[in-house]
Order: structure tokens, then C-alpha cells, then sequence
């Protein structure tokens, strides 16, 4: 359940910017990642923070480094359900 919030959210920011309140919601997506479940979300999660990147947004910077243990937690998510 969690992970569909975080898809949800991830495509609202990239709908609408200004209508998500990233200071408060920012926080809370990172605290729920990795993905638990729904690893489909990622690519929504990932949608959002270049939508966040692309616009010059400055909190994102400051999650730059749970981005990248993000990807490579989403790589190997991949990697093991195309090894089953």
C-alpha cells in the first residue's frame, strides 16, 4: 500500500509541481524507501525526481545520495526477478 502512495504522489509532482508541498512530503517518500512491494512504482519514483531535477527545484539536492541507494536497490530488485 505504501508503495502505490509513493507511485501516486511521484506522478502528481511530476503533473503538478506546485501543487505537492515537497518540504513536508519529501521527507516522508525518502523514509519509505526502498520499495517494500510494488517495485512498478520505481519507475513513477523515478519520473519524479528527474521532473524535480529538471525544474531546478532545490530540495531535491539535498536527497541526492538516496537517490543513487535507491537506483541501485531498484537494479537489483530487477536483477533477481529476471534471474526467477
Amino acid at each position: 500500500m505504501i508503495d502505490q502512495i509513493l507511485g501516486a504522489v511521484s506522478r502528481l509532482i511530476c503533473v503538478d509541481i506546485n501543487a505537492v508541498p515537497l518540504d513536508a512530503v519529501l521527507p516522508e517518500v525518502f523514509r519509505n524507501l526502498p520499495l517494500k512491494e510494488d517495485f512498478s512504482e520505481y519507475e513513477a519514483l523515478f519520473k519524479a525526481f528527474f521532473c524535480l531535477f529538471s525544474a531546478g527545484h532545490g530540495s531535491i539536492r539535498h536527497y541526492f545520495n538516496e537517490i543513487i541507494l535507491t537506483a541501485i536497490h531498484a537494479l537489483g530488485q530487477k536483477e533477481c526477478q529476471e534471474e526467477k
